[in-house]
């Protein structure tokens, strides 16, 4: 949380942390300026002292919807150095503006990178007490990011309610065609697609205020198979082949994302992907029960990769490049980016806990591309832990493997 960043800071000497850039799907600035859009802005972080906003006069009325002290920067005395960019001395009368000329001072934010380095060079050459430190704005910012404050939960549960209410629009969607010769059929009589199921995913998102900047996975038959295959669009939906729908999207211009699979057949399921499915379910509801606070992320992990050895499956703890099996981490960290700590694979950090304020993932599955009748299933919700420990879910939906549809 933010009140941490100061201790942190601290604990890397830094003197400042300065965020950079449009606010659009750059986290560590939306971090401190939320809802409000900037084109161009700087957050300056600085030890023992408040924040600083500065933005540009066209966007003061933005400026005004956070909570930070702004400066514009036509207010700054700006040194129009000729050997420096427009920027640089921007930057320059910022930095005199808030006193830091000196120290140590890390650099964050979504930046074009030769202008960004253009900058840092001649930013050096102005400030040379001024030391610039990689990496060590982004950790500290992650460390605090790692847990959530209510408003930001509050933030993530209403993502997570638009995700369920478009997912039942999907559903019902494709509850309201026919089947012929076991391919789903369109009221004007023509193939069902990926490609316009992922249309009105679109719209759907759009009409609520959201967006999929990472796509939509929606995959079928083989290509469910592989996690991370987002399906082809010109494919028609078939009868009794798993669908991996796994749903990620964001606010609108960047914010605070949801995660969330279901699996479904149409009309239909085989018999191993009714099984596939039951194991699935089961662990992963068994890891929503045994999540405990302050226990390591990838202890769930082993769990879930004990579970589906003893059911005869191949994990990626029998071999790291296994294709056929159980062959990923068993969630996430969620928050501005939509993959943040914890993370829970074999390698993460024993620093990576479910504590309370931690917002994750719980996704394992099953992956059969290379059979003959190939398939995917995958289970995933977002979920919290609370001030108390409790673990509960943000996204509520119904557990459903079969979509009925009617066939003519």
């Amino acid at each position: 949380m933010k009140k941490q960043i100061q201790a942190l800071m601290a604990q890397k000497k830094l003197d400042a942390i300065l965020i950079s850039g449009s606010r659009e799907h750059n986290p560590f600035l939306t971090y401190f300026v939320g809802d409000a859009f900037f084109t161009q802005a700087d957050v300056l972080v600085m030890k023992d002292r408040e924040p600083l906003l500065f933005y540009r006069v066209m966007e003061r009325d933005t400026a005004a919807l956070t909570s930070l002290k702004g400066v514009c920067y036509s207010d700054l005395e700006v040194s129009r150095y000729r050997d420096c960019t427009e920027r640089t001395n921007t930057l320059l009368a910022a930095l005199k503006y808030a006193g830091v000329t000196s120290g140590r001072i890390a650099l964050c934010g979504r930046v074009e990178f030769n202008t960004a380095f253009q900058t840092l060079q001649q930013l050096q050459n102005k400030l040379p007490e001024l030391e610039f430190v990689g990496g060590a704005g982004d950790e500290i910012l992650n460390e605090a990011r790692y847990t959530k404050d209510p408003e930001e939960i509050e933030m993530i549960r209403h993502m997570c309610s638009i995700v369920t209410t478009v997912v039942g629009r999907v559903e019902d969607h494709i509850k309201s065609k026919y089947l012929h010769d076991g391919v789903l059929m369109d009221d004007d009589g023509t193939p069902v697609t990926i490609g316009k199921i992922k249309a009105l995913i679109n719209l759907w998102l759009g009409e609520l205020g959201a967006e999929n900047p990472e796509g939509t996975i929606f995959s079928q038959g083989r290509d469910a198979g592989v996690p991370h295959n987002q399906g082809n669009d010109d494919e028609p939906l078939m009868a009794g082949k798993s669908i991996v729908y796994d749903f990620f999207p964001c606010g609108m211009g960047g914010g605070y994302f949801g995660d969330f699979t279901r699996t479904w057949c149409i009309g239909w399921a085989p018999d191993e992907v009714k099984v596939a499915y039951a194991e699935v379910k089961e662990i992963h509801d068994l890891l929503a029960e045994k999540a405990r606070p302050n226990m390591k992320f990838k202890d769930l992990q082993q769990m879930t990769c004990d579970y589906f050895k003893s059911h005869g499956h191949v994990t990626v703890d029998d071999d790291v490049k296994v294709t056929n099996g159980y062959m990923h981490s068993v969630g996430h960290g969620v928050g501005l980016n939509i993959h943040e700590r914890p993370f829970s694979s074999k390698t993460s950090s024993d620093k990576d806990l479910l504590v309370p304020g931690a917002v994750f993932t719980i996704e394992p599955g099953l992956y059969y591309p290379d059979r003959p009748e190939a398939f995917g299933v995958r289970i995933e919700d977002t979920y919290y832990m609370d001030a108390d420990g409790k673990v509960a879910p943000l996204t509520d939906y119904p557990y459903r493997l079969i979509i009925d549809v009617p066939a003519k």
